[in-house]
């Protein structure tokens, strides 16, 4: 009855250029950003996402500052819905937690935690490079190969080149820790029990992880990527440099990382809820049943 594509540049989406005149019944797109949209070897590509506009009957964006919107008011695109991404804040406490900080031999010390798959944007070097500059904190990325697992790969026994490498240096960076992203409870685990989460994406769009840290009640840093420019309860920095010293200042004033915290819950509460994102999505599915 409706058809919803998330992200462009993929077969699901791309193969049915020709068909969206001929569609029968409502298509709906969410870009997750527009990667290559000042790369002039993607010209025709971008010509042809804006041709094909006039079938999409919305286009639902994550935040108010995605990279794409400018694009489609270019293209007089006015079907433009925002809909925020959302987290069930109250996740944790459908688990039974292990006691990480035990189980993990970090104990009392300052725990910096990464939530990211083996994805070379992800900017894993930064992590390695943070721990060894920290050598009194734990710096953990909690994380899949995801890439060769959607190919298949991973039958073979073969993981993406940043998996590998990460795992080469939690042997030369003793303070550095590659973990599965496979337990949920694992993952629920480190963001309640880390004092810091750092994201070091050189591109997002949204990213959830961001709002799970905060519903946990940990401060961040970030690089300026995606929307975190909307978020509360953490730092943005420009490089590297910025994010030790954001991170030092955060662990040398833990009233202040608190107070970060604290705001970071209490916004993604009033925020970004699922259930609100939920109902949104819900309420344009049933207009353009409806309508169509």
């Amino acid at each position: 009855e409706i058809q919803h594509h998330h992200a462009c540049r993929i077969a699901g989406f791309d193969a049915l250029f020709d068909w969206f005149p001929s569609r029968n019944r409502p298509v709906i797109l969410t870009p997750h950003v527009f990667s290559t949209l000042k790369n002039p070897g993607w010209q025709l590509y971008h010509d042809l996402i804006a041709l094909s506009l006039n079938h999409i009957d919305a286009v639902t964006c994550l935040a108010q500052t995605a990279d794409e919107i400018p694009f489609l008011q270019r293209a007089n695109y006015g079907k433009i819905e925002i809909i925020k991404n959302g987290i069930d804040p109250h996740e944790a406490e459908q688990y039974a937690l292990p006691d990480l900080r035990k189980l993990w031999q970090i104990n009392d010390q300052f725990w910096v935690l990464n939530v990211s798959n083996h994805v070379g944007l992800k900017g894993h070097r930064v992590l390695h490079r943070l721990a060894r500059t920290m050598p009194d904190a734990v710096v953990t990325n909690i994380g899949m190969p995801i890439q060769t697992h959607r190919l298949g790969l991973h039958r073979l026994g073969i993981s993406s080149g940043c998996y590998y490498e990460c795992a080469v240096r939690q042997h030369l960076v003793p303070n550095f820790q590659a973990r599965s992203g496979r337990d949920r409870a694992i993952t629920l685990a480190a963001f309640g029990q880390a004092d810091i989460f750092v994201l070091t994406s050189a591109r997002e769009a949204s990213p959830v992880v961001l709002l799970e840290a905060m519903a946990a009640g940990v401060p961040w840093v970030s690089f300026p990527v995606g929307n975190v420019r909307e978020l509360a309860g953490g730092l943005i920095v420009k490089n590297e440099a910025q994010m030790r010293e954001a991170v030092c200042w955060l662990r040398d004033n833990p009233a202040q990382a608190r107070t970060l915290g604290e705001t970071g819950r209490q916004f993604v509460r009033h925020n970004h809820s699922h259930e609100p994102m939920i109902d949104a999505y819900l309420e344009l599915y049933h207009r353009l049943i409806a309508t169509h």
